[in-house]
Formats: C-alpha cells, structure tokens, sequence
C-alpha cells in the first residue's frame, strides 16, 4: 500500500471507524446492563454487585482496545511518513556539469551581493533576478532554499520592520519550493507534513469523549485520547506490587 492509500486509512480510522467502533461497545455495554437490571433472579444487591464488576471491566476493556486502535493508527501514520519522505525529500536530477557550475557561480555571486545589500528592498529585488533567471526546477529550487537562512538573517539586519519582512520572505519561499518542483514531490511534502500534524490529533472526536463521559465515566473519557498515561501507570502500579 503506497503512503497516500495509507494516510486516507488513518484518516478513515480517525474520522469514521473510531467513532463506529466506541457506538459498538457502547451499545454492548448498555445491552449487558439492561440485562443484568431485568434479571429477576437478583437481588438490589446482587444487581449492584454485577453492574460494578461489568462496569470495571468493559471501562479497562475501553481503554485496552482504543490504546491498541491509537497505536494502529501511529504505526499506519509513521508508514505514511516514511514512504511519503522517499519521494518528497529524494534528490532532484541534476543538470550537466556546465550548467550545474555555471548555476552555482551565480549563485555565489547573489549570496555575496545580499550580505552586502544596504536596505531590505534592495536585497529582495536582487532575489527575484535571481529567481527569475536562474531557478526553474526542483535541482535549483532546492539549492536556493539552502540559502535561505543566510539570507533570512541578513534580511532581518537591514530591514525596518522585522515582521513584515518575515512575511515576505516565507511567501518568497514558500513559492520557490512549491513552484519549481515536481507535482509528485509537492504532493508528497504535503502528506508529510499532514501525517505528522495528525499524529498529535486526537483519535476520538469531542462527541464521543462527551458520550464516554456519560456512559463509561469522567476519568474513561478523559483517557480515552491518552490511553498510553493509563497503562504507564498501570504498569508502574504493577512494578510496584510485584516488588513488594
């Protein structure tokens, strides 16, 4: 499965199955308390007796079975990631030995004229030349980019309003690195990133934290995105008592 098969599954996973899958336990849970509270042959107390221990157990159940889901859903993202960066992040063709020199000599030439920029306006209409004339694939794009923090600070040295060159500079390379590279490459450099923002999003949506709450208990709905601090200390308790 190629990474953009992968990350639409953990978006499936994260928008869709994990909420079919709480209604499912949910719904199998109130199930089995209905039972228990028309069983005649309980008594109150014996009723009581049996809805806390279901109730202890499907709560771990819960937690047990969404922990695994959540690290499904890490490993199918950390896949996306990894096949997603061999196509975003591999090196681009290189042009033939004459251009390639020529290319780095010029940009040599408008490194050295930016260091020496007087004023701000200055330095980024060198930079457009530049771009304009000599950037027109991935190859050059990338080798640009690797200027940018030189670039960047001297920028920042000369300039009278530090926030609004900062907004002229991420706009001049977000359109370097975008522009001048392959679709497949710019298409993977987005699912990069996007797999890795979702990997801190939570599992569950607020609906069915809310509902967790209600059916399953504040601490359940509480953990039920952080499933790994519940069985960290889990495993701390259990350490505890076998060293006891």
């Amino acid at each position: 499965m190629g990474y953009k098969e992968n990350f639409e599954k953990a978006l499936e996973m994260r928008t869709t199955e994990s909420k079919k899958w709480y209604l499912e336990q949910k719904e199998k849970f109130e199930k089995e308390l209905s039972q228990i509270r028309n069983d005649r042959r309980l008594t109150p107390v014996g009723k009581t007796e049996k809805i806390k221990k279901l109730s202890k157990l499907r709560r771990e159940d819960l937690l047990r079975n969404a922990h695994e889901g959540k690290q499904t859903y890490l490993g199918i993202l950390d896949e996306t990631i990894k096949q997603a960066k061999e196509v975003a992040y591999k090196p681009a063709e290189r042009p033939d030995e004459q251009t390639e020199r020529v290319f780095k000599r010029e940009l040599t030439r408008f490194t050295t004229e930016a260091m020496m920029a007087p004023r701000f306006e200055s330095l980024m209409q060198k930079m457009d030349a530049f771009i304009n004339e000599h950037v027109s694939g991935q190859y050059y794009a990338d080798e640009f980019a690797d200027q940018f923090p030189h670039i960047i600070q001297q920028a920042l040295t000369i300039t009278e309003d530090p926030s609004k060159a900062k907004k002229a500079l991420a706009r001049k390379y977000e359109a370097v690195t975008e522009e001048h590279i392959p679709e497949e490459v710019r298409e993977a450099r987005h699912i990069v990133k996007a797999a890795e923002e979702a990997k801190t999003a939570p599992l569950f949506n607020s609906a069915v934290t809310n509902n967790a709450n209600e059916v399953f208990g504040r601490d359940v709905s509480e953990l039920l995105n952080r499933t790994e601090e519940y069985f960290t200390e889990q495993e701390e308790t259990d350490g505890e008592e076998t060293d006891e």
